[in-house]
């Protein structure tokens, strides 16, 4: 098959990294795979990018939504969303004039749907368009501001409708979890498979360590990981780390948080957090992403992996391939149990779940296994063989393979 791929969130996050390995995983399947994209913000991937066919269409307009500073002013807000909303469209027909018409499917990842639909207008419309949903386009999240609040959510649930002649247009969708689907449900879109992500077990693995002697020295250290916004919650593994030094405890932590959303309140916040609590010399932020290759080591040089990330409802934190590429390292996963990735992962077994905004349940966890290094032991090994055993690229790209075809019968 000739299969097209199209990813507008092209940076070092979750769904480029999905959209790269899915890509070629196909290809090693023997399938021809453009990929397309607006802006190429993914130089940390570029082990995965070697040999890719991938073409970079830039738009006549920006989409301001990964590439703008955040707006000071309500009146600022109103003209980022219609800058977006006119990136968007301009970065859709731009790829859409620059593809071939012969794309047996044509794979449009999250907000790129709408190429999809242009596709089979303009182009082919026997092609069958495939999409690939990580995140709710149309999902509005509280910003405490009120004014933004109550027009952002006339915004969203607008842009959902006006929006549905484009997902009219989707043959197939594809999520990673059960919420995902049933958000998807609300909006009519039919043909839903569940398909989990997959993980290079290979790359990322690494041996269980012995963590006994740290434990006896009552030593720990902490990594979290992910892009920087509000709802990463990265200062409960601060505050973590300050109740158990606060009980003894030789703890410290590495937090990765790239700031690609240039939420720099945030980030200021983080800052001004490990400054209060006298924790400069515990806990390392660090707001650039950082290649595969140092992303390995320091999973190698963390024991536990904390993902305390929440969205309040109706919103929900997805998937998340760092929990399980931290597993396949042999770390043991704290992880909100609000968290998708726990539909497939079990409490006390192959992780430890907290509840949401909870930093002292989350030191509370890391003390159980300081203070049983057997449980360490077991939770690391358990939750590694699950990610070995159900969690592929093969496996993820054959699951998405079968939902080609069968969107071709």
């Amino acid at each position: 098959m000739k299969i097209g791929i199209v990813c507008f969130n092209f940076f070092i996050a979750g769904g480029a990294r999905l959209a790269l390995d899915l890509a070629k995983s196909l290809g090693k399947l023997g399938h021809k795979v453009v990929i397309y994209t607006p802006d190429n913000k993914a130089e940390s991937y570029r082990d995965i990018m070697a040999g890719l066919d991938i073409k970079i269409i830039k738009p006549r307009f920006s989409i301001t939504a990964f590439s703008s500073k955040k707006p000071r002013t309500f009146v600022g807000w109103i003209i980022k969303k219609i800058r977006e909303e006119v990136g968007f469209l301009s970065a859709a027909r731009k790829i859409v004039s620059a593809m071939e018409s012969d794309f047996d499917i044509v794979s449009v990842h999250d907000s790129s749907y709408v190429v999809g639909y242009l596709y089979k207008r303009k182009l082919n419309p026997r092609t069958r368009v495939i999409w690939n949903v990580n995140g709710q386009p149309f999902l509005y999240i509280s910003r405490n501001n009120f004014l933004i609040d109550i027009v952002g959510r006339i915004y969203h649930w607008t842009r959902g409708f006006f929006n549905k002649k484009y997902l009219r247009a989707v043959d197939e969708s594809i999520v990673l979890d059960t919420y995902n689907k049933q958000w998807l449900e609300k909006y009519g879109v039919k043909n839903i498979s569940i398909i989990r992500g997959g993980i290079d077990f290979g790359k990322f693995y690494a041996p269980v360590k012995d963590f006994t002697k740290k434990a006896t020295n009552k030593s720990v250290k902490l990594f979290a990981l992910g892009a920087l916004n509000p709802y990463r919650r990265f200062e409960d593994v601060i505050m973590a780390i300050y109740y158990l030094r606060q009980w003894g405890y030789n703890a410290e932590a590495e937090i990765i948080c790239n700031n690609i959303w240039h939420e720099d309140g945030v980030r200021d916040n983080l800052i001004s957090l490990v400054q209060k609590h006298h924790l400069e010399n515990a806990v390392r932020l660090h707001f650039t992403g950082v290649p595969d290759e140092e992303l390995r080591r320091t999973y190698s040089n963390s024991d536990v992996f904390v993902q305390a990330v929440y969205v309040t409802p109706p919103g929900n934190h997805g998937w998340g391939l760092v929990n399980f590429e931290s597993m396949a390292s042999g770390l043991p996963l704290i992880v909100c149990r609000a968290s998708t990735a726990t539909e497939v992962l079990e409490d006390n077994r192959t992780a430890l779940f907290v509840d949401p905004l909870s930093p002292e349940q989350i030191a509370r966890k890391v003390e159980s296994l300081i203070l049983n290094p057997k449980l360490y032991k077991e939770i690391a090994l358990a939750g590694q063989s699950f990610v070995k055993n159900n969690l592929s690229w093969e496996k993820y790209a054959q699951e998405v393979l079968e939902v080609f075809k069968a969107s071709q019968k």
